[in-house]
């Protein structure tokens, strides 16, 4: 310090007076600061006392959210864009106002420090009723006709209930933003009838539409010499019987022919409550799900609504809502011809404890998951995946669902595809390997169901067409544990394939099906789901279910609601794994539909599906279908034919028929039979 005293005092001797040092000071430092690199530089006077140097406040961060999203802000009366939107802005107090379309705008007053980030999450007062369409009715309809109401609606925000009402008394009500529903005119009196459609968002505004028909009483008309016959479209089923070996021939029915509709595809919105999973997620380089990330579960928040984008497949008879950004998953199946649904949807999505061990966790959504490369979900459900739209020359619609799996680098394609006049869609999965050497890995679809409804019953049946299952997990004691084998479906006199005798959770494996196919029905939604596959590719049936006692039920959801999962894999056990070879592909088709008012299968096929009961000494048949089918029903016993019928079926319309004079005494069973026009044999089952 001293040299330095002395060099000042020296260039201070050599300026005339105090004043001039100062100068010179002051003209060196403005130099600097305007980045001029000699002190000679012409020096601009400055009064003692105001050399003062100030850093620029630092810019602050506005993060503005709001409930229903795409609001429009303004800040300072300056229209900044749509939420969500992230605002740089200078320190200090700012006005924000926020508005939408049928929504009462929001004024703000906020104050942010420098360098502050401020989240702002608002939920807008929802004021706008949605906006009810009904389709055209006749003015008057004959009693025996039936009535096809059809109606949609729309909302700033979103739908989430629609409802009809027949002279004020509800007849049906849907979770959605469209409505179908076939009115039983022989229930109404003839005379005048007040039909009324009401429409509810979340706020609780109604909107509404209404019509006013006329039923006429059905007249009795003289009916014409026996000629083939078109299906009513309001027909669900013929009842025919027949008692002696030698039935006499009727004339043979035939198929309506329906123009073919394309199959609609489009983009919505949909919003659901949703735990603030995302902030309590972190990764961990050592962990064997590396790159997936782990939860700490104490710092996950609460729920709030939040939208996600949906993909929408519409034919004549089901609806599919697809998720692409949770894992690619068909999030629900809609059976238009009642309105009902398919698969399970979590009221909040939620994370859960369960998942695969290494990675410790797994996101409750609901509706038909597609996990890889590991068990017990895999590590993909909840990441999102890419989605592309192509339309068929068949009217159909496809949606391909990618995703490259991190941990091992493999390619999973899963193309969605709904086909005109058909009450079900097609699922082709392909995994690619492109690495330079093999990979071991497990790939399951996981269908979260329960069929008519928010929940499954004590009603739902289980038909897993074997005589034993492998045990994965149950909480249920009596039950065999973790590999076990167990009869199937009748356990120590136990009817296992009826869910109303589940005590406690099980999970099993069926890896010895006598056909392939499975399927689940409620007895009493009339409602149910089956799935076909190729059994030399798909080798992997499980079934899982909770159980009445079943004590966790708040890990997974917040109302006590309970689902099962139909599972279908590509290994025969989560205790197994397929090897992929180096830059090797591995490609099959499965189809999954829906029955309706036609009992669980007895066998089901790609084509149709059997259900055979026997009642007394007679044999009831029940033939359904997932699209438009004409062939001939065959019931034979031995070398006797017993039955033989032409049967037309459309999945809205199944055909029953009573088959007597059984020898139920005799060594050799019935056997029945579909064959189709060609000949072909479709479907065979051995009573």
């Amino acid at each position: 310090m001293g040299y330095r005293k002395s060099a000042l005092s020296n260039w201070g001797g050599r300026w005339p007076g105090r004043v001039a040092w100062r100068l010179f000071l002051s003209a060196c430092l403005l130099a600097v600061a305007v980045g001029c690199g000699s002190p000679l530089a012409t020096p601009t006077p400055l009064a003692p006392q105001e050399v003062a140097l100030s850093a620029t406040p630092a810019p602050a961060l506005l993060r503005v959210q709001s409930t229903p999203s795409q609001a429009r802000v303004y800040l300072n009366d300056e229209d900044r864009g749509l939420t969500p939107l992230d605002l740089t802005v200078s320190a200090g107090e700012h006005r924000l106002r926020l508005e939408k379309a049928g929504c009462a705008p929001l004024d703000l007053l906020v104050a942010v420090g420098p360098g502050q980030e401020m989240v702002i999450s608002e939920t807008l007062d929802d004021q706008a009723a949605p906006r009810v369409t009904l389709e055209q009715l006749p003015a008057s309809v004959v009693a025996d006709a039936g009535l096809k109401v059809v109606a949609t609606a729309e909302d700033n925000v979103a739908v989430v209930e629609m409802a009809l009402l027949v002279d004020d008394q509800p007849v049906q009500q849907v979770g959605e933003a469209s409505l179908r529903h076939n009115v039983n005119t022989l229930l109404l009196e003839p005379g005048q009838h007040e039909l009324v459609v009401t429409a509810r968002d979340a706020a609780g505004n109604e909107g509404r539409a209404q019509a006013t028909i006329v039923v006429v009483a059905a007249t009795a008309t003289a009916l014409p010499s026996p000629a083939p016959t078109e299906i009513p479209p309001t027909a669900m089923a013929t009842t025919t019987s027949a008692t002696t070996t030698s039935p006499q021939p009727t004339p043979r029915p035939t198929m309506t022919r329906v123009p073919v509709q394309p199959v609609s595809a489009h983009w919505d919105e949909i919003t659901i409550d949703t735990y603030a999973y995302e902030q309590a997620l972190y990764t961990d380089p050592e962990g064997a799900g590396q790159p997936y990330p782990l939860l700490h579960r104490d710092q996950v928040g609460g729920p709030r609504p939040r939208a996600f984008r949906v993909l929408v497949l519409r034919n004549e008879y089901l609806e599919l809502t697809l998720m692409p950004e949770l894992g690619g998953r068909v999030y629900q199946a809609r059976y238009l011809p009642t309105g009902q649904v398919l698969f399970y949807n979590n009221r909040v999505i939620k994370p859960t404890h369960w998942g695969p061990l290494d990675q410790g966790w797994w996101l409750a959504v609901g509706g038909m998951e597609f996990c890889l490369p590991v068990d017990e979900h895999g590590y993909v459900t909840a990441e999102p995946w890419d989605a592309t739209v192509s339309q068929g020359a068949d009217g159909s619609a496809t949606v391909t669902m990618r995703i490259t799996e991190a941990s091992r680098n493999i390619e999973a394609r899963v193309a969605i595809t709904l086909r005109p006049n058909e009450a079900g869609f097609h699922l082709r999965s392909t995994l690619h390997n492109p690495n330079a050497e093999a990979r071991a890995l497990q790939f399951w679809m996981n269908a979260m169901l329960s069929p008519g409804g928010h929940g499954v019953q004590p009603s739902l049946r289980f038909y897993y067409p074997t005589s034993e299952v492998i045990v994965h997990s149950r909480g249920d004691s009596a039950l065999p544990d973790a590999h076990g084998v167990m009869a199937w479906p009748v356990h120590d006199g136990r009817d296992m394939a009826q869910y109303g005798n589940w005590r406690d959770w099980l999970g099993f494996f069926a890896p010895n099906l006598r056909a392939p196919f499975t399927a689940v029905y409620d007895d009493a939604a009339q409602l149910g789901m089956v799935r076909t596959f190729p059994p030399d590719l798909a080798q992997g049936a499980k079934l899982f279910g909770f159980g009445s006692g079943f004590g966790d039920v708040g890990a997974y959801t917040d109302d006590g609601s309970q689902y099962v999962e139909m599972w279908g894999g590509l290994t025969p056990t989560f205790w197994d794994y397929t090897t992929l070879a180096a830059n090797a592909s591995v490609t099959w088709d499965e189809f999954w539909y829906v029955l309706s008012g036609s009992g669980g299968p007895s066998l089901a096929t790609d084509e149709v599906a059997l259900s055979v009961t026997r009642e007394g000494d007679a044999l009831r048949v029940v033939v359904a279908a997932p699209r438009p089918f004409r062939g001939t029903l065959l019931v034979t016993q031995g070398d006797q034919q017993l039955l033989r019928e032409d049967v037309v079926v459309r999945p809205d319309a199944s055909h029953v028929a009573i088959c007597g004079n059984i020898a139920w005494n005799m060594g050799t069973r019935p056997t029945v039979r579909i064959v189709d026009d060609a000949g072909r044999v479709i479907a065979s089952y051995e009573v």
